[in-house]
């Protein structure tokens, strides 16, 4: 099995009295065996706003808890936990 991540992304725009971030999140997963593959992207997105300039620790923490959302996702997926106990 193999996680791709094609998108990692937190995007900022400032202006004088407040800020807009909006983040970014997409993984593809590969899972194979010598007679079938199992390809599937997954995504997630978040925006907030806030009334002053954002730290870098409040980018990493956007970041990080997507990225844990979209993980969980994989996680959960019927469509690859079946392919899983059919094929391994």
């Amino acid at each position: 099995m193999r996680l791709d991540v094609l998108d990692a992304l937190v995007k900022v725009e400032h202006s004088m009295l407040s800020h807009n971030m909006v983040t970014n999140v997409q993984i593809q997963l590969v899972a194979e065996n010598a007679n079938t593959k199992f390809v599937k992207r997954y995504s997630g997105k978040a925006t907030s706003e806030g009334a002053s300039s954002v730290s870098t620790e409040e980018m990493e923490m956007a970041l990080n808890n997507l990225l844990e959302a979209v993980l969980k996702d994989i996680a959960q997926d019927q469509q690859l936990n079946t392919f899983m106990n059919e094929n391994f």
